[in-house]
């Protein structure tokens, strides 16, 4: 049978690097899917399936936490489903350098005229899909954002993302990519070789690491408020990753191999 890796790549949570690994693990056999920003319905992903039957990855900023599995199985394929979290105050700062990168987008734009502290207001008073648990957003609701999120989105969200194949936080890159070799390469004649180099990666800006210092408590406490459901589901995923750690025999040996493998890699690309 079949079977396909669905990368569900929430915007600035090391998608890149996941891709990076990928498209060196399945060369030419990674594509990516996206519809200007609008859910991949199951309709969209079979139709892209069928017309590409030696894809082995799709990357998507758009999956939304969907599991397609029903019209996966239709056609007689499976599915492996990759997603990572991340500490949504660091992403949120993460989002501002992107954008002050990329002048071209709205928001790009407004990155390049306005410190980290007017950003993340501009952010609160017209963007509140941007701020308000973005992560649990995506995962549970298909990236639709259309009223204030609660506990019953959380809990659908974990709900999904928890049956992942890749359930981990960001923060715990290596770790989590040891966890998933193990469980998730006897689906591949390749096997599964993640090591990787960092993507697209940002200089950090000075006083990040003292955040609320940086930007005002005031500012602050709004972003931890509109965060709460978000650092849970973070704080779900972390734990889930320790417990599946524990059923991965040799961990710290195989930890490791894979970071002098990562190693070596970086120093044959530099």
């Amino acid at each position: 049978m079949p079977h396909v890796i669905l990368h569900h790549h929430i915007f600035k949570n090391a998608g890149s690097t996941l891709d990076y690994s990928l498209a060196k693990q399945f060369p030419g056999k990674l594509m990516h899917l996206e519809d200007d920003g609008n859910p991949i319905v199951p309709e969209i992903l079979i139709k892209f399936l069928d017309a590409n039957p030696r894809v082995k990855v799709i990357s998507s900023h758009n999956f939304g936490g969907q599991s397609f599995e029903p019209y996966l199985w239709s056609r007689s394929i499976w599915a492996s489903h990759y997603a990572m979290v991340r500490r949504p105050l660091d992403r949120l700062v993460s989002i501002y350098k992107f954008f002050r990168r990329e002048p071209c987008h709205d928001l790009g734009r407004l990155a390049g005229e306005l410190d980290l502290q007017r950003f993340l207001w501009s952010l609160i008073e017209r963007y509140p899909h941007m701020v308000d648990n973005t992560q649990v957003t995506t995962l549970a609701n298909d990236n639709y954002y259309g009223h204030c999120i609660g506990d019953d989105d959380l809990q659908r969200a974990w709900a999904r993302y928890r049956a992942f194949a890749l359930c981990a936080p960001m923060e715990r890159y290596d770790e989590a990519m040891v966890t998933l070799e193990y469980n998730n390469a006897p689906n591949f004649d390749e096997g599964l070789d993640l090591a990787y180099v960092p993507q697209n990666v940002s200089d950090p800006i000075p006083g990040e690491d003292k955040l609320r210092r940086l930007i005002g408590s005031e500012l602050h406490d709004w972003l931890v408020r509109f965060s709460e459901l978000d650092e849970r589901l973070w704080q779900f995923a972390s734990d889930e990753l320790d417990r599946r750690i524990t059923m991965v025999p040799q961990f710290a040996k195989r930890l490791a191999d894979f970071r002098e493998r990562c190693a070596k890699l970086q120093r044959s690309s530099a």
